[in-house]
C-alpha cells in the first residue's frame, strides 16, 4: 500500500524502543510523528521545532487553513568534531535551551570561568535584544511571522534560533552542514 498526504517522507521517531512486529502487521511506524499528524493543529498559528535527522520531512507542510505555521528545523548532519558532544540531545535543542553552552560546544570550548560565562550571557542577551528590535522595525518581514512575537516564550525561541543560525553560518566548520537543512519555514497564504 502506497502512503500519501504527509506520510511519504517519513517522520520523527518518538520512541526508540523496538517493538516486536510481525511482517503481516499493518501498524507501520507506530512511534513516529508524521507531518500529516499535525494537519488538524494548523487551524491556528503554530510553531513547530523539529530537531531530528529527518527534519526535512516537515519542510513541506501544506497551507490548509490559511494560518501561519513556522517550522524550525535542525541540520541533518553535524561535523564529526561536534557529534561526540551530542550523544543525548542535539545541537538545535542546546541552542534553544542554552545558547552560550551551545556556542561554546560549537567552538570546541568545554569549560570556562563563571565570570566569563556570565559576561558572555550579557553579550548574547544584548544581541538578542538588538535582533528583536531589528525584527520589529523591519518592513520586509512577513506580518504573519511577527504575530508570533507577541508571545514572550515563542519570541525567545525565535531569537535563539536566529542566534543559532548566525553562529553556524559564520562558523567555517558548519557552512557545508548549514545548507543541508537548518532553516525556518513560514507557511502562509500571504507568501
Amino acid at each position: 500500500m502506497e502512503t500519501e498526504g504527509g506520510y511519504e517522507l517519513g517522520g520523527v521517531i518518538t520512541n526508540d524502543r523496538k517493538d516486536d512486529m510481525t511482517p503481516e502487521s499493518t501498524m507501520q511506524n507506530m512511534h513516529c510523528i508524521h507531518p500529516a499528524d499535525l494537519f488538524p493543529f494548523t487551524r491556528k498559528p503554530m510553531l513547530i521545532i523539529v530537531d531530528s535527522d529527518n527534519a526535512k520531512a516537515f519542510s513541506h507542510l501544506p497551507d490548509l487553513f490559511g494560518q501561519p505555521v513556522i517550522c524550525l528545523m535542525a541540520s541533518e548532519e553535524l561535523p564529526h568534531s561536534i557529534r561526540e558532544h551530542f550523544t543525548r540531545g542535539r545541537l538545535l535543542t542546546t541552542f534553544l535551551y542554552s545558547p552560550i553552552m551551545a556556542f561554546m560546544l560549537t567552538c570546541g570550548i568545554d569549560q570556562t570561568s563563571d565570570r566569563l560565562y556570565e559576561r558572555c550571557e550579557q553579550v548574547v542577551e544584548k544581541a538578542l535584544y538588538e535582533a528583536q528590535r531589528s525584527y520589529l522595525r523591519s518592513r520586509t518581514i512577513d506580518h504573519s511571522f511577527l504575530q508570533f512575537f507577541g508571545d514572550e516564550f515563542i519570541r525567545l525561541i525565535l531569537l535563539r534560533f536566529a542566534f543559532c543560525y548566525c553562529t553556524l553560518r559564520l562558523h567555517r566548520a558548519y557552512k557545508h552542514y548549514l545548507k543541508k537543512t537548518l532553516l525556518a519555514t513560514l507557511l502562509s497564504t500571504k507568501l
